[in-house]
């Protein structure tokens, strides 16, 4: 069902309320290269496109959850490496939209960003390595663990986004992403503390907050 516009709350909700194209951008000039900005700039027009007609339960446009994970990475962590941020805008791009695939970005953007996105991409229900959707969630999981630093930031901010959204939904979705988020991402963070000791402790402290909000 198409939807003609957001109610400031939703965008509130994702952490996106009052942001636009140029006020993305802004935070990556001075930090980045004019090349670099520019690959910025069209992975913000690719995703937005890509999202386009996909809406969240919170009311807002899907895309702002992928406008949000850049965000936290940015102005809440402090990163501004531009490999994660396109990888943080793409990551669900492959699995839930025909625009962006892997082949296309790895074209475009390069095989680390790629790299990611195929590392944090759920398996397809019909994937024959899996007997069941079980299965291909602790593969899923496994793998994730098994990655570098990299992937476990992107998925880290992705869910750390969710999180805080879950607002939005139901008690019992919200009692089962908490689990799961304790059963299968926090571990993440002490891997990422090995590289980047800072982030892990935000990290830390940001899902607390998250995750005590809902209570």
């Amino acid at each position: 069902m198409k939807r003609k516009g957001m109610k400031k709350s939703a965008r509130s909700l994702e952490g996106t309320e009052n942001e636009n194209h140029a006020s993305f951008l802004a935070r990556f000039e001075l930090k980045v290269t004019p090349d670099e900005l520019l690959y910025l700039d069209m992975a913000y027009d690719f995703s937005k496109r890509a999202h386009e007609k996909q809406w969240r339960e919170t009311g807002a446009r899907y895309f702002e959850h992928a406008r949000g994970t850049v965000i936290i990475l940015v102005d809440e962590l402090g990163i501004t490496d531009v490999g994660l941020a396109i990888a943080s805008i793409f990551h669900d791009c492959p699995e839930d939209t025909w625009l962006m695939t892997l082949t296309r970005i790895r074209l475009i953007f390069g095989e680390r960003v790629a790299r990611i996105d195929a590392a944090v991409t759920k398996p397809k229900d019909d994937d024959p390595r899996f007997r069941s959707k079980a299965a291909a969630k602790r593969w899923y999981y496994a793998n994730i663990k098994a990655s570098d630093v990299d992937v476990k930031l992107v998925k880290l901010v992705d869910r750390l986004q969710n999180t805080r959204a879950l607002v939005a939904c139901s008690r019992e979705k919200q009692l089962r992403k908490i689990a799961e988020t304790r059963k299968y991402i926090l571990p993440l963070i002490p891997d990422v503390a090995k590289v980047y000791p800072r982030v892990a402790k935000l990290l830390t402290q940001k899902f607390a907050e998250a995750i005590a909000a809902l209570a």
